[in-house]
């Protein structure tokens, strides 16, 4: 049979490793949200709910006027421009 410290010190090596393991599954979800906050910014995520939104409540045929008039699209083509200045004042930092 095991002595009292043996298990004591069992018990202790299994509360870091579950602490370690916690800790890297937080850092881990934490890097993945930080990766989603670079592409789905506010504008792409206002973009999908609006065009959503109008296929839900008014059909498909009213969705494709509106992404003709612009109104999804400029959207969408602000969050990549926005992000090709971020990318870009990033590289100018660097140098």
């Amino acid at each position: 049979m095991t002595k009292k410290s043996e298990w004591e010190e069992m018990i202790k090596r299994a509360a870091v490793k579950a602490k370690e393991k916690e800790l890297h599954e937080k850092r881990t979800l934490r890097k993945f949200v930080d990766s989603l906050k670079t592409v789905l910014t506010m504008e792409l995520l206002v973009g999908v709910f609006a065009a959503f939104s109008l296929y839900i409540f008014f059909g498909w045929n009213d969705l494709f006027k509106v992404l003709l008039s612009w109104t999804i699209g400029i959207t969408m083509v602000s969050t990549v421009v926005t992000l090709m200045v971020d990318r870009y004042k990033k590289l100018i930092h660097l140098r």
